[in-house]
């Protein structure tokens, strides 16, 4: 039986009791606990201030807001660009919106890439129909600030003092375990929470699955995030089997690499979520 549990925010994980505290501080027993928190979007520190100027992307009311800012033909403004952002930014395109990608260390993100392929696929995002600014050849990021009367309600200031204008400057940095209520839980944390092949933390009854967890690879010698819908499904299908008794392996099926297609545009395999 599943019981659901809405509106509900864990505070704290004691895993010597087996408790878990709630916000509200109630607190719930269990046996075995799956962690499948997910991650949220990593904002870069020196972007922190400006957070408030900046629209989300998290939600699908953070969607429609942006949906009823932006004008049509509207400008977008991508700081980053990492996989999640170009899927929307190349959506923004074929729905006629101007976007124009800030481009940093995390483009691409969870592709890793060598300088060459960086900038071969940056000229492929120019064909697609964005316009392509390298932030470190304007000196980076000084002031995101609110347009003056009579102009896009945003605007970009760089290092250099050339500036951009755009009706929405939405960050998109990778992501961020969401670990927080685990601190205080004894289980071994980087930056998720460790997990062996058969997802288990170093706690024995508790598991993690999904972007929330780094998991051994034998082959790298290190803990590795495990990034894509196919990746988090088959963690968790794997995390249920093992919590009832299973000891299997993980093994992952998702193919990571970044390619150009016939049409001369970019693909790449965290865009597929089915």
């Amino acid at each position: 039986r599943i019981t659901l549990r809405r509106a509900t925010r864990v505070a704290n994980v004691d895993a010597t009791r087996r408790v878990i505290t709630l916000a509200h501080n109630e607190e719930l027993k269990y046996d075995t606990l799956l962690v499948a928190s997910g991650g949220r979007g990593y904002l870069p520190e020196e972007l922190a201030e400006f957070q408030p100027l900046l629209d989300n992307f998290n939600s699908f009311e953070d969607a429609m807001t942006v949906r009823r800012r932006l004008p049509d033909g509207g400008h977008v403004i991508m700081i980053g660009g990492d996989m999640i952002g170009l899927d929307l930014a190349r959506t923004l395109v074929e729905t006629g919106h101007r976007v124009t990608l800030v481009a940093g260390p995390q483009t691409f993100w969870p592709h890793r890439l060598d300088v060459a392929e960086r900038q071969q696929f940056l000229g492929v995002l120019a064909q697609m129909g964005m316009q392509v600014v390298e932030a470190d050849a304007r000196g980076n990021i000084e002031i995101i600030e609110a347009g003056a009367k009579g102009m896009p309600a945003r605007r970009i200031v760089f290092g250099d003092n050339s500036d951009l204008y755009g009706d929405s400057i939405m960050a998109f940095c990778g992501l961020v375990p969401s670990v927080e209520f685990m601190l205080g839980s004894g289980v071994d944390i980087e930056r998720g929470l460790l997990v062996s092949r058969s997802l288990r933390t170093t706690n024995e009854a508790i598991y993690a699955a999904g972007d929330v967890c780094q998991i051994w690879d034998q082959d790298e010698k290190r803990y590795r995030f495990y990034y894509g819908w196919k990746n988090v499904r088959a963690m968790g299908e794997l995390a249920a089997r093992n919590i009832v008794g299973g000891d299997e392996p993980w093994s992952s099926s998702q193919e990571e690499a970044l390619r150009v297609q016939g049409d001369g545009s970019l693909y790449s395999p965290f865009w597929e979520y089915a």
